[in-house]
């Protein structure tokens, strides 16, 4: 009988714990995209690339051959050379009338307005436990893959 007990809760607690780990992760990643606005709004972060210091090594990595392709064209305006997070030159949005949620196919979206015009953003977020970091983001194209683009043909 205790045996019988013991399987019992042992499979409850199983099952209450894999039912409860899928909200987290979603919270996890709301947050840290929350967490990037807040940054890019700040005077603090300014000349910050927090797109680069936030992505996965291999973002991180494609970003970094951009940015020496970009170098190569200096005193030029490379059409991708823009803002991603906020779209436009400067930014008047207000990160707390944000709507970041998290979509059925688990990327992580951010909405706002900048100077009235509405965006939207689109984030692939890996997490880990500890630390998240951007792996792509959609607007609505994967960026990565424009990135991708730009380093194969090595070229503005």
């Amino acid at each position: 009988m205790n045996r019988l007990l013991t399987s019992a809760i042992t499979l409850a607690l199983i099952s209450t714990t894999s039912l409860a780990a899928p909200d987290k992760q979603p919270l996890e990643q709301i947050n840290f995209v929350k967490k990037l606005y807040m940054m890019a709004v700040s005077d603090r972060y300014l000349g910050v690339d927090i797109l680069k210091q936030n992505s996965s090594s291999e973002l991180k990595q494609l970003l970094s051959h951009r940015d020496t392709i970009a170098l190569r064209h200096n005193g030029e305006m490379c059409e991708w050379v823009r803002n991603v997070l906020i779209p436009g030159n400067d930014y008047d949005v207000r990160v707390n009338q944000m709507k970041i949620s998290a979509l059925s196919n688990g990327l992580i979206r951010a909405q706002g307005k900048n100077f009235g015009d509405s965006f939207q953003v689109d984030f692939k977020v890996q997490c880990d436990g500890k630390n998240c970091q951007i792996d792509d983001i959609y607007i609505p194209d994967s960026y990565k893959k424009e990135v991708m683009s730009i380093v194969k043909n090595n070229q503005c």
